[in-house]
């Protein structure tokens, strides 16, 4: 619960309800500090995770046991129910955010799959409550007595889980970008099966709506298919593919803004999430001309390549107009200044030999 080594006000000595009451609003003030990472390292944006509260599992379940299948039944499940409890304080407590949080989070999930289907968890049978933070940061923590409600908060971690170590990767190589891609179309996916089991089965919390789900499945495509990109060319695709490859990142990136940017998701964000987002549709808008500029060369249709070499330095001074790039992580602004250099020096090179030689309009 502490971000930094300063003390938290929670600590200090109080009644347990207050102490309680206390905990769970700094816990929801501390998620809001960092709503999304965008690490310097780190040329992707991670999703955050979810914060929960200790539940007790044991003694509601071997109650119910006891009471449907007699001591013996009790007796013979008691590890598996110590396991389960321990289980779920792993995930709830882990500062972990690699492979390993990653794995547990996913066996806990398969875990509750089961349970779901053995136990009538509910408020008025077998009484396991459930409490979750916004992951935003915004907004009440909700509790239910419901393994749907858990599953779903376990699942949505499991995403964020997944988006985190697709940052973690390296840009620069070419084995990075091939993992960061992977883990962002898994987070994708498991974001949309979230989503399509909150549709049928509305939650109280905001980062469980539709909007919400739907916008991180749009923000981690896009991801993936700049990793895509990134990927061809530095194996050294030719021109034509790459430029296929950069549009579609410009385009996964404008769904990305319009899904951030819109009325469910705007509020719980802060702001330069879809400025990035924004600066980074352009970048590959402007990536995509440039390389079919390339193509158009080869194919020796000059005039063209030099229309598209403009327009590609065009976009990326569009991007300095707008101000996009104040706030973008050192990787985005290293690779954009690469690419606008790229730009400029062949669009020069370009207009000099229309010039002298091509003459083609």
């Amino acid at each position: 619960f502490r971000s930094d080594d300063r003390r938290c006000a929670c600590d200090a000595p109080r009644t347990a309800h207050a102490r309680t009451a206390r905990r769970r609003r700094c816990t929801a003030r501390a998620a809001g500090r960092r709503p999304f990472s965008t690490m310097a390292e780190s040329a992707w944006i991670a999703v955050p995770k979810k914060s929960t509260w200790k539940v007790d599992f044991s003694k509601p379940l071997e109650k119910f046991v006891r009471a449907t299948y007699g001591q013996q039944v009790l007796d013979e499940h008691r590890v598996a129910f110590a396991d389960l409890q321990q289980l779920r304080e792993n995930v709830r407590t882990t500062r972990d955010t690699g492979e390993a949080a990653r794995a547990e989070l996913a066996k806990y999930e398969r875990v509750l799959a089961s349970v779901m289907m053995r136990f009538p968890i509910a408020e008025d049978n077998v009484r396991v409550s459930f409490s979750w933070a916004n992951a935003f940061g915004r907004g009440r923590p909700a509790s239910q007595f419901s393994v749907f409600f858990e599953r779903a908060n376990v699942r949505f971690n499991l995403g964020a889980a997944l988006s985190a170590l697709g940052c973690a990767q390296s840009a620069h190589v070419d084995a990075g970008v091939k993992l960061a891609a992977n883990y962002f179309a898994q987070a994708a996916g498991v974001f949309d099966a979230v989503k399509r089991d909150i549709d049928a089965h509305p939650q109280p919390l905001d980062d469980l709506k539709g909007e919400v789900l739907g916008a991180l499945v749009a923000l981690q495509l896009a991801q993936a298919q700049e990793c895509y990109y990134l990927k061809a060319a530095m194996g050294g695709m030719k021109a034509a593919i790459l430029a296929k490859l950069a549009q579609g990142a410009a385009d996964l990136y404008d769904a990305a803004v319009a899904a951030v940017d819109g009325p469910a998701l705007k509020p719980l964000v802060p702001g330069h999430l879809a400025v990035l987002c924004r600066l980074k549709q352009l970048m590959y808008r402007a990536i995509a001309m440039w390389q079919q500029g390339r193509d158009e060369g080869a194919r020796k249709k000059f005039g063209a390549q030099l229309g598209l070499y403009r327009a590609a330095c065009a976009a990326a001074d569009d991007i300095d107009a707008r101000k996009l790039a104040r706030r973008a992580p050192a990787p985005v602004l290293t690779l954009l200044e690469q690419h606008r250099g790229d730009f400029r020096r062949d669009a020069a090179a370009a207009q000099k030999d229309n010039d002298l030689i091509y003459n083609d309009p």
